[in-house]
């Protein structure tokens, strides 16, 4: 039969906020930093040790997340043609604060936002591949001694296009 193959996967993020400690950054740094030696031993687990040992580091961790939702769509179509990819992820909005927990308080640092942003990759096992990229992203510090947030980045907005084509 005629007609190509093509694979379709969507994944939508409404919105997300994460806070971080600076006692949360320092105990990441530890973990993380005591096995930058044991990664490729890492990679070598299976599925499910390697999700364990993730978890376990995690648990070490006092990371809050919330609000979080994730819809994920994949749509399959096979012929005997070309087979052709595309993944598509796309995040209303992710937001990262950090706060300082220095002394038993939670004074805030920073604000990291990326407002909107979308990733799309296509027919990356094909004759040539293309990915684009764009995401609007802004942030703010605290200023204690105003009590006030202070831009740090303005609104920014940027786009990656590539296109890879095989001859």
């Amino acid at each position: 039969g005629g007609g190509g193959g093509s694979m379709k996967l969507s994944v939508d993020v409404q919105s997300m906020f994460v806070t971080v400690s600076y006692q949360d950054a320092k105990v990441a740094y530890q973990v993380f930093g005591q096995y930058r030696n044991q990664w490729s031993k890492w990679a070598q687990l299976s599925p499910y040790d390697a999700t364990r040992a993730a978890r376990r580091a995690a648990s070490k961790m006092n990371v809050t997340t919330v609000a979080a939702t994730t819809t994920a769509t994949t749509t399959t179509t096979t012929s005997s043609a070309a087979q052709r990819q595309e993944f598509e992820l796309r995040s209303a909005g992710v937001t990262i604060n950090l706060i300082n927990d220095c002394q038993d308080e939670n004074d805030p640092i920073l604000s990291v936002a990326i407002d909107k942003s979308l990733v799309v990759l296509r027919d990356w096992s094909g004759s040539g591949a293309d990915m684009f990229f764009s995401a609007q992203l802004h942030a703010d510090y605290f200023n204690s001694s105003l009590q006030v947030w202070e831009p740090l980045v303005e609104q920014w907005s940027a786009q990656v296009k590539f296109a890879k084509r095989r001859v």
